[in-house]
């Protein structure tokens, strides 16, 4: 392997790894948003007709429940009133896009490691072979 090619491929095994962070970055954000829907469906479930709200530096609201309607945030500055059945698929069809996606970056990162694996191989057989 000529010099030029070997600098090429340490140069893409380092492109590789960077990339291969970000992919790993984004894996474990959406692992934290599936954990966060999970604990919401939990939290719908379990909730009381007379629960506690916590309003920050352990301060807490008495909130009375009057009805199954929520306030969900749809984008950055738009709430939307959903009952508790709309909801509940709102955040199932959130879950199956999350998880879909999770899939498709553990993939790519199978796939990645491999590549790098075979850059390591060619790199250590030509430096191996000076």
């Amino acid at each position: 392997m000529e010099q030029k090619e070997l600098q090429e491929k340490i140069e893409l095994y380092k492109q590789l790894e960077e990339y291969l962070q970000s992919l790993a970055t984004q894996q474990a954000l959406i692992s934290q948003r599936l954990k966060e829907i999970e604990a919401t469906e939990q939290s719908i479930e379990n909730m009381q007709q007379v629960f506690h709200a916590t309003l920050g530096s352990g301060v807490f609201l008495k909130v009375e429940r009057k009805d199954n309607k929520y306030m969900v945030a749809i984008a950055r500055d738009l709430l939307i009133e959903m009952d508790e059945n709309e909801i509940k698929e709102f955040l199932k069809e959130k879950k199956e896009k999350l998880s879909s996606t999770l899939e498709q970056i553990n993939q790519e990162i199978q796939a990645i490691r491999y590549q790098m694996e075979e850059i390591a191989k060619e790199v250590n057989k030509a430096l191996g072979a000076k």
